[in-house]
């Protein structure tokens, strides 16, 4: 392999000096462009040779290649007390909030979130008033007291506007330790408008996240 590379680099040079003397007064082009580019290629080659070398000298003195497996000590994982739960009136809520009771059970506190989005809302936040932000705060309210009837403790908030800004602010304001969001499948712009919100959520909070698909 040692000679193999040797050759093919003595020829990758000879071709090069070829090139430069038939460029004659143009030569000053391939020293900016192709000398750089082969000079780059050279430093990775030799990269590539190091490198299994060193690593392969680590996971002898180690006997791994990973290091050392670390004792692991078992527990019965968080327990969450405050539970933040996105919905947005579609067959995932009942996902999402069932998801949510799972991970916290009747001792935790919920908060149900729900963002209008309408031109109007964006616009004037809470001071909308409008007819699609009177049923959206009805139907989310309809929810808490149906959790409420089985005994779950839950309060209900919208927000107004940017869902990838509302969704945040009222986690913080509730002070949760878990976030809970539906994810929708198969639909590619929905994914994508909900895949960017989850992840932009996610950016904006540091506390665990539970995403539930279809």
């Amino acid at each position: 392999a040692l000679i193999i590379v040797t050759l093919n680099v003595l020829l990758v040079v000879g071709k090069i000096e070829e090139w430069i003397v038939a460029a004659g007064d143009y030569a000053y082009i391939l020293w900016l462009t192709v000398v750089p580019v082969v000079g780059a290629a050279f430093i990775l080659l030799l990269y590539l040779i190091i490198r299994p070398l060193v690593v392969a000298r680590k996971s002898t003195a180690s006997g791994s290649l990973h290091g050392s497996v670390a004792p692991m000590a078992f527990t019965n994982g968080p327990v969450y007390k405050r539970i933040a739960i996105t919905l947005d009136f579609t067959d995932m809520d009942a996902k999402a909030i069932n998801s949510g009771i799972a991970q916290g059970g009747k001792d935790a506190q919920y908060l149900l979130i729900h963002v209008v989005e309408s031109a109007a809302a964006w616009i004037l936040n809470s001071d909308v008033g409008d007819s699609e932000s009177k049923q959206d705060l009805l139907d989310l309210q309809n929810y808490a007291a149906q959790m409420q009837a089985q005994g779950y403790q839950v309060e209900a908030k919208l927000g107004y506007g940017n869902p990838k800004r509302q969704i945040p602010k009222l986690v913080q304001e509730f002070d949760a330790d878990l976030i809970v969001m539906g994810a929708h499948g198969h639909q590619w712009l929905k994914d994508l408008i909900l895949g960017q919100t989850v992840d932009s959520v996610r950016h904006r909070l540091g506390i665990a996240m539970f995403v539930v698909r279809e």
